[in-house]
């Protein structure tokens, strides 16, 4: 399905995608001249139950860089495991966007001083994603969301260091019926699916 939106002074056509319960709607490039922060993709999350847009992720590019490195394109064998491993656990069955942000939030960790500087480490540092300490079995067993994961996983590699980071340098996240303390003194960035984003600027 297409519809019209305006982006800024740009009137375009877009195209709108169920998944997962939700309603995301994703513009293209604006076709006015390139402005510096010219919009390049718009995520409207749109919440079924009172179909209200509850919030909304822009993608703007990335300042231009003479050599872009892609940090992770090189990771073991085993963090390219753990890091699809804490996707399928924490967010298997959510939009790929919704995968995509926990994939992103873990390699931000990694690259935050406060925390681990490897995948594994950061994935299986006490307490810090529910699933490593549920007592239940950490082997998937979704042949299919466990191919996603995995795919999503490579995908988010290639991109750290290349791509804007669509998390605007998120680090945390809790499910949306959750109200942890924590969370009082971070920026929360966006919900997207069943999980609220949180960014530190201390």
């Amino acid at each position: 399905m297409q519809i019209k939106v305006i982006l800024g002074t740009v009137a375009s056509i877009v195209t709108v995608g169920a998944v997962a319960g939700s309603i995301y709607i994703f513009a293209p490039t604006a076709q006015a001249a390139p402005a510096p922060q010219e919009i390049l993709k718009e995520i409207v999350y749109v919440d079924r139950v009172v179909e209200r847009v509850v919030e909304r992720v822009v993608y703007v590019p990335a300042p231009p860089a003479s050599d872009p490195e892609a940090i992770f394109a090189d990771a073991s064998k085993e963090d390219r495991y753990c890091l699809a491993q804490n996707m399928y656990f924490e967010s298997r069955g959510e939009s790929q966007v919704g995968q995509e942000f926990v994939a992103w939030v873990t390699l931000n960790r990694v690259m935050d001083l406060d925390f681990p500087n490897d995948i594994c480490s950061v994935v299986w540092q006490d307490s810090q994603f529910s699933w490593t300490h549920d007592g239940k079995s950490d082997t998937p067993t979704d042949p299919a969301a466990w191919a996603q994961a995995q795919a999503i996983a490579e995908e988010t590699l290639r991109a750290y260091g290349v791509d804007r980071d669509p998390t605007e340098g998120a680090t945390y996240f809790h499910a949306d019926w959750a109200t942890p303390g924590w969370a009082r003194g971070f920026e929360r960035i966006v919900q997207i699916d069943g999980h609220i984003f949180y960014k530190n600027n201390g």
